[in-house]
Parts: C-alpha cells; structure tokens; sequence
C-alpha cells in the first residue's frame, strides 16, 4: 500500500476502529468511524462543467468520452445536473428533490430518460477508459445557468458547496456575459472555490483571434476576481481543428488537488474522533486507578456535575436557537429585501418579458444560500467552543466530548441546500406564490387603461407593492419553518452525545467496581493497556498534525 494522504487516514480510521473494539466499544464511535472510512475511501474531486444553455457542455463531455452519453439537443426547462464517473459496473442512479431513496435504472434508459419535475441530480456510472484515466474525479454537466426550472437552482445550490473546482464555457463568438462573471465570482469569494474558464467553439475564431480573445477574457477575470484566473479554449466539432487539450491540462490540475482537498475535508474530522476516543481512554485510565470506595464517591460527585453541565449545556443551545431563529432570521431577510428593492429594474424588465418568477429565484438564491450557511456554520461554532468551555471547567476530570457526528455536519450542508432549493421553487409558476405573482402581473398587464399611463412606473409599482411583499412573506414562513427544524435537530444531536458520554461514564465506573471485586489482576493488565494505547493514539496524532 502506498503511502498516500487517503491511505494514511484510511490506516488511521482501521486503528482507531481496532481500538475502539477492543477497549471502549462505544457504538457510536464505531457508526462515525464507519462513516469516516466510507467517505475518505470513496472520496473525489468534483468537477462541475457550468456556463450558460449552449456553450457546449454536453458536446465537450461526449467528444471527450469518446461517445454520446448526454443528450445535446434538450430545451433549457428539462436541463439536469449529470454526474459521470468510473466504474466497472456501468448504471445510473436517480436523485431526486424530495430526498426520496435514488432510483438505479440500467445504463441504457439514460438516451430516451423522460426528465420530471421532482429529479434533483443523476449519477452515471460509467466503465470508460478515459474517466480511468481520472477515478479520482467526478465530472458534473450542469444545467446552464439560463435553465428556469426548479433542478437549475438546486443544481447550483448543490454543487456551489460540494463542488471542488469548476470549469465555466463560454463560446468564443459571443461578448463575455458579465453574469457569468458575476457567478464564477461568488463560486471564488464566497465558496473558496477554484475556477478556470475555456472558450468554447473556437474554430469560429482563427488562432490569432483566439489568442486575442483568451488574453481578454484573462484580464477581466484578472480584474473581477483579483486573482490570475487559467483561461484556454476548446473545439468539439470541426472535424479539421479539434482541440481538447486546454480541457485537458484543467482536468490534471483538478486531479492534482486530490491529497490537499481530502485532508482539508476529513483530516479535522479524522483527528476530532481520535481526541474522543483519546478522551474516553484518558477517563478510563484515570478511574482504572481509583480504589473501590474513591469509585463510588465518584458516582455521586459525577452525578452533581453532570447537571452542572447539561444545565450549561442547555442553556447555550437556547441562546444558539434564539440567534438563529430570531436574530439570525431577521437579518437574512432584511437582506432578501433589500436585494429585491435594489433590483426593481431588473424585476420591471423581467415583468415585461414574463419572467419575473424566474427574476426573483436568480435575485434570492446567491443571498439565501450564502447568508444562510454562514449563518447555520457561525452560530454552531460559537456554540461548540461554548460547549468546550463548558467541559474544560469540569473539575472531576470526566473527559467529555460532546459534539455533532460527522454525518451529521454532513447533514447541515443537506439541509442548508434543502430550504435554498425549495424557498426558490416557490417562485416557479406551479406553486402558490408563483401563481400569486403570474395572477399579479396579469391583473396589471390586463388592465389596458392603466398600461396607457405610464406602463415602466406602474409596472414598478405594482412589483413594489404587490409582488415583493408576498415574495418575502412566503420566504419569511418558509425559513421560519426550515431553520427551526434545524436548530431542533441540532439540539437533540448535542443533547444525544451529552447522554451518551453520561451512560458511558456510569457504565464505566460500574464495570471497574466489578472488575475489582473479582478480578485484581485483570483490572492491573488494562491500566498498562491503557498507558500503551494512549502511547499510540499520541503517534497517530503526530502523524495527523
């Protein structure tokens, strides 16, 4: 086995399983070391492929394959995120909206697949020797960023989070669209994420142009993002001129992030489960060398400081649900309206060409998401150090950890993207509000006499007085609804490890009255056990640091 950063932390995770096993058995430690080890031995770069409806996505993937797995030839409205990747069993996996378990379907249905209204994203999985050549990347087509349909906004709301460096296109023969720009940078501000762009089409240019226009485009990128953005270009169809190499070249730059990526996403989390078990062994050791009657006078010192610190520890989760739920609430959607007001000629516009629902969800979408994940992520570590404040004054020694499981934070990320996806879906013509503002505005346009006066400002002030209000009504009951789900599920996490550490302290001392009433020289061999194995736990955590 070579010694790769994954192969390290997949080392790590089998020594901490083996561990746990033998010394604590702790069932949820073992749950977060199997969900660790899945995930790191599972881990890959993705690639999301983004530009607008056209910019030849999907051609760039086929001719890059080496056949036509995705369709070319498809309406905006039906476009979906499809993510490629190697395997040796060729199928696709449906995911849809409702968070509904995926649907696998043969490789085969992909060419004549119907696309519904509640699919989120597919997975194909494909035995193609060019995606070996790339097993740690997943290539992602997306819907383009003109798509108006509820999978575009959650496409985007999805994979601006997991996303891991992105490509965007845009066709060599038309002006750079400054939406576009606008995008990669809140891909790059906000997200942190890495972006490179290739012109597409390029045959329509002759190589000086090319030239010309890469050197463009690089300077406006340059200027926008503040930073020296890969720019290259590509040629999918004309037969005497293709040229992939661009493509190619930010492909092995993706790829080569592997190792950095990885550690950045699991070290932490790795080395967060070795410190409880390191926790738990240090408890372990530390009452191994008590003698029965100093045992049980623990037990009833521990059960005074256990409130001690459920107390505390409620105490912050309430202040945590009140900022989030209040405080928190109230800022992101004075945000929302003040982004919807600075927007009114942007929404009179999208009045006049019928699509001011789609306005509305492009216009709220960057805001929502953003604020909102900085909102959730903030509140959370203010109240995690809160916790670890809390557990540092313990005066008993009881090494607690209490904190969220790892697929838990996982889950954070789910459902930030959840109530972002679904508060923009009310916007689409088929929900209520949609129907509400399409009723509004038809209302108006119906009115001939009203359109006579002064059709800009009317429109204006119809989408001022009647539009905007309900929008931020209907955003202010969803994500009233959604964030408090959230901070009650974030509660019940804390307040189940905090009785679980309990359980498992009280377990503790009570196997150790046992052991040293029948066994003594038992009870001596695990007290060396323990010295040894906290040895080791101080090596693996060298190597991790």
């Amino acid at each position: 086995m070579t010694n790769t950063p994954q192969n390290q932390l997949l080392t790590t995770l089998e020594s901490l399983s083996r561990i746990n096993d033998t010394l604590s058995q702790d069932d949820a430690i073992t749950k977060d070391l199997n969900y660790l080890t899945e995930k790191v031995h599972n881990f890959k770069v993705i690639v999301p492929i983004i530009g607008k409806f056209s910019s030849g996505k999907s051609t760039l993937l086929n001719r890059y394959l080496g056949e036509n797995y995705l369709k070319t030839d498809i309406a905006p409205e039906t476009a979906i995120a499809t993510e490629l990747c190697y395997s040796q069993e060729e199928r696709l996996l449906i995911h849809y909206l409702d968070g509904s378990t995926p649907k696998a379907q043969e490789l085969s249905s992909l060419e004549s697949l119907v696309i519904e209204e509640n699919m989120a994203f597919i997975q194909v999985f494909l035995n193609n020797a060019i995606l070996k050549l790339h097993e740690n990347i997943i290539l992602v087509d997306m819907p383009g960023f003109d798509a108006r349909n509820q999978a575009h906004h959650q496409a985007i709301a999805r994979y601006l989070e997991r996303g891991d460096y992105f490509i965007s296109l845009m066709p060599i023969d038309i002006p750079f669209d400054h939406s576009i720009i606008e995008r990669l940078a809140e891909i790059y501000f906000d997200y942190g994420k890495e972006v490179s762009c290739l012109l597409s089409k390029a045959a329509r240019k002759s190589v000086t142009q090319r030239e010309e226009n890469k050197q463009q485009l690089a300077k406006t990128l340059q200027d926008s993002l503040q930073t020296e953005v890969e720019v290259g270009y590509i040629e999918t169809q004309a037969a005497n001129d293709l040229n992939m190499g661009d493509f190619e070249r930010q492909l092995d730059k993706a790829g080569n992030n592997f190792d950095a990526l990885l550690l950045d996403r699991y070290n932490p989390l790795v080395l967060e489960k070795l410190e409880h078990i390191e926790n738990i062994i240090q408890r372990m050791r530390h009452l191994s060398e008590a003698g029965d009657i100093e045992l049980k006078e623990q037990i009833i010192a521990a059960q005074a400081e256990f409130k001690r610190i459920e107390a505390s520890l409620r105490s912050d989760i309430a202040s945590f649900e009140n900022k989030l739920c209040h405080i928190g609430k109230e800022t992101l959607i004075g945000q929302a309206q003040s982004a919807l007001n600075a927007a009114l000629p942007q929404l009179v516009t999208a009045a006049k060409s019928n699509s001011l629902n789609n306005a509305i969800a492009e216009i709220l979408r960057p805001i929502l998401q953003g604020q909102l994940s900085q909102l959730i992520h903030a509140e959370l570590e203010t109240l995690e150090l809160k916790i670890g404040q809390i557990l540092t004054s313990d005066e008993l020694n009881l090494n607690l950890s209490i904190q969220l499981p790892p697929a838990e934070k996982e889950l954070l990320l789910n459902d930030t993207i959840s109530i972002v996806s679904t508060v923009v879906a009310l916007f689409f013509p088929q929900h209520r509000i949609g129907k509400l503002i399409l009723a509004a505005m038809s209302l108006f346009f119906g009115n001939r006499q009203r359109e006579e006066e002064n059709p800009d400002a009317l429109i204006e002030e119809q989408v001022r007085n009647e539009v905007i209000p309900q929008a931020l009504n209907q955003v202010i009951l969803h994500v009233d609804t959604e964030i408090t789900k959230v901070a009650g599920h974030i509660k019940q996490q804390f307040m189940q490890s905090f009785a679980s550490e309990r359980n498992s302290y009280e377990k503790l001392i009570n196997d150790l009255l046992l052991e040293q009433e029948n066994k003594q020289k038992d009870y001596e061999e695990k007290h060396g056990l323990y010295t040894q194995v906290l040895k080791e736990l101080t090596e693996l955590k060298t190597t991790l640091s």
